[in-house]
């Protein structure tokens, strides 16, 4: 047995270290602290004490530049060295003598108790400095909207802080500039300014649109699109004009854009453009000049004078609606169509822009044979041809686009079921004729003569491929009704049948279909709401089949209303309304109705399940209508809460637009019904 002390072990350590070849320097340090303990704290404390004297020199030295730093402030401050001038703060007195004392200029628009706006405004003085340190030619300046209130109107400062770049600040109309869409940074402002005026490295949403001064650069701007160009023909460069508002939508600002302007320096060269498109320019009052938003297409002929005369325009007089909303709704609408191609491809991410852009829409569901091959180009092809054919013929087709709609999961099957369609594609091929033969057949002859054919297509139709039925299911729906057209024996398509589709979309145009509703199942929309939201008694459940017997048909006849609750299962707000809905049934009011002088019935009905021809497309849930005679209703003064019916059933609906109460309601219907009056006193 062999007993070891802790000197023992040490040295054994140690000497075991020792043998070595190469001794790491804290192992080295180790083995020399166990040797003598005494040189071990010495060397701590000097450690200390060169620690302590790096600190002394550190702080010394950070003070030393402090000082001169200060004193090289003073002696500029003494001597007059030019410094960066502070933030200029824009009025509306000041606004248009300060943006163009500078050829462009980066304006913030701010509030002072937005901490978003301090933090701008921070970084707005560091880009100052960078600027002028550069000698760069842009102001730089801040707008308190909160005491300039006009100014955050007129360039549409809804929300702060807003950061515009005015590329040329004697363009100073609203929408002719760039916003700043980034991080609230001194580098990115930089780099916005930078290349925005540049035009290089930069998002061509945040390009400046150029300014059209002869007829070269608009010949030069429509060459170097792909997809055509959207131009702004305005009259003044400084004052706001009616289409100036629709200029920076975001509808309009991703795609390519320019403008010119009727007054200026070169108001001589600018006469040119507006001839050239045909607006009206008054030699003597230029201020007049008819301003429009021209779609010019890509690689027009520069000879060609007259084809941008046919160029699609939006004039004043198309900016006409209720409302600002629906006023916007028509322009973006309008910029989608000049856009599509003359036959497109469902996509569900762009599935709203396409609605409202046409009239009509032909879809064309895909056989579920059928795979997607490079976005369907035979049929793309065919129907393409079909249009341009049908326009010749019927100017009604200008308003119609097809749009092929593929496979897909349960978006394209809750599509396909939103339209009246089953998972599985129609069995039979559309007839050839038409239900009204007088009206259709000569011109869809003269249809198939047009369409004709060539050696590709009888190739792609003898392929293998084309050799099996392949039926598209087909239905026409009408964008601003919201009304559904389906063959009537539920017939499908086959490429390269053209004529039968003429047929079909003519009989629909000319009246001769009826549209398509859905229905539900009688008496099971009152078990598709909640449990508390059952139907109060004395109200009727419907369904889109007994819509017509239990509404159209009573209020026909006379002496009979209906107060009709359309509702959502799955929406809050209608579930929210259905106590309310029961406490007006259950009124003194509405009780024992019937009487000698007219009756006002209660309905209800799932407004996302059932539909009716009479019925007006409602876009909201919950909604409340009150349904009377047409002749009724037009002797009504309040036209502005109507909703009438399209199908010309001699029924009208009147909507309430009014706070979610019962008095509410009874003044709406003391006001706009002929029997409410009644029955209270009853």
């Amino acid at each position: 047995m062999h007993w070891c002390t802790s000197s023992s072990r040490v040295a054994a350590a140690c000497s075991t270290v020792s043998r070595c070849s190469t001794r790491p320097a804290h192992v080295e340090r180790l083995q020399q602290n166990l040797r003598s303990p005494a040189s071990f704290v010495k060397s701590r404390h000097a450690r200390r004490i060169h620690a302590l004297r790096a600190l002394l020199w550190r702080i010394c030295s950070t003070s030393l530049l402090l000082l001169m730093l200060s004193a090289s402030c003073i002696l500029a401050e003494a001597t007059g060295t030019a410094s960066a001038p502070q933030l200029a703060s824009l009025t509306e007195s000041n606004f248009t003598e300060q943006l163009q004392n500078s050829t462009s200029a980066l304006v913030a628009f701010v509030v002072p108790w937005c901490p978003a706006c301090k933090l701008m405004v921070q970084e707005l003085e560091r880009l100052h400095a960078s600027l002028f340190m550069r000698s760069a030619e842009i102001l730089v300046a801040f707008c308190d909207v909160s005491k300039e209130v006009q100014l955050g109107k007129r360039y549409n400062v809804w929300r702060t802080p807003v950061v515009l770049l005015f590329p040329d600040t004697k363009i100073l109309a609203p929408g002719l500039q760039v916003p700043f869409t980034g991080h609230l940074q001194h580098a990115n402002l930089l780099v916005f300014a930078s290349t925005a005026l540049n035009g290089t490295k930069v998002e061509k949403r945040n390009l400046p649109p150029p300014r059209l001064k002869s007829i070269d650069d608009l010949h030069r701007v429509s060459a170097s699109r792909k997809k055509g160009s959207f131009v702004g023909f305005f009259r003044s460069s400084e004052t706001d004009g009616p289409l100036h508002r629709f200029w920076p939508l975001d509808c309009l600002r991703r795609h390519s854009r320019a403008f010119a302007v009727s007054q200026g320096l070169e108001a001589e060269m600018s006469k040119d453009l507006w001839h050239w498109a045909g607006l009206s320019w008054d030699e003597r009052r230029r201020d007049v000049a008819e301003e429009a938003i021209l779609f010019v297409p890509s690689g027009k002929d520069e000879s060609d004078s007259t084809a941008l005369g046919a160029t699609a325009r939006f004039t004043t007089s198309n900016a006409t609606g209720a409302s600002w909303r629906s006023q916007v709704d028509t322009f973006c609408a309008w910029c989608e169509r000049q856009l599509l191609a003359p036959v497109t491809i469902f996509d569900s991410a762009r599935a709203a822009a396409l609605d409202n852009t046409f009239e009509w829409l032909l879809l064309l569901f895909a056989p579920r044979s059928l795979e997607e091959d490079d976005g369907f180009p035979w049929e793309w092809k065919r129907l393409a041809r079909f249009v341009a054919a049908a326009c010749s013929k019927d100017v009604r087709y200008h308003d119609l686009l097809p749009v092929l709609v593929p496979n897909g999961g349960e978006e394209i099957a809750t599509f396909r079921h939103d339209f009246g369609l089953g998972p599985d594609g129609p069995d039979v091929s559309m007839p050839t004729g038409s239900t009204d033969a007088t009206q259709t057949s000569t011109r869809c002859g003269s249809l198939q003569e047009a369409l004709g054919g060539d050696a590709e297509d009888a190739a792609a139709a003898g392929s293998a491929r084309r050799r099996r039925a392949e039926l598209w299911a087909a239905v026409l729906f009408n964008t601003r009704t919201r009304q559904k057209y389906l063959e009537p024996q539920r017939a499908g398509w086959t490429p390269g049948d053209e004529l039968a589709l003429c047929h079909f979309t003519d009989d629909v145009l000319n009246g001769q279909l009826l549209p398509h509703f859905r229905s539900a199942v009688e008496g099971a929309s009152a078990t598709s709401v909640a449990p508390d939201s059952a139907v109060p008694p004395g109200v009727a459940e419907l369904v889109g089949t007994t819509f017509g017997d239990r509404v159209v048909k009573p209020i026909l006849a006379g002496k009979t209303e209906v107060l009709l609750f359309l509702y959502a299962p799955w929406c809050s707000h209608s579930l929210n309304i259905f106590p309310l809905w029961t406490a007006l049934a259950s009124a003194e009011s509405f009780s024992d109705q019937d009487s000698a002088e007219g009756t006002l019935l209660m309905a209800q009905m799932d407004g996302t399940q059932n539909e009716h021809l009479s019925l007006p497309a409602v876009s909201q849930f919950p909604t409340i209508l009150l349904g009377v005679p047409a002749v009724a209703a037009e002797s009504d003064g309040d036209a502005t809460k109507r909703v009438d019916s399209r199908s010309g059933t001699g029924v009208t609906f009147l909507i309430y637009g009014g706070r979610a109460s019962i008095d509410g309601i009874y003044a709406w219907l003391t006001k706009h019904s002929a029997y409410f009056q009644q029955n209270i006193s009853q």
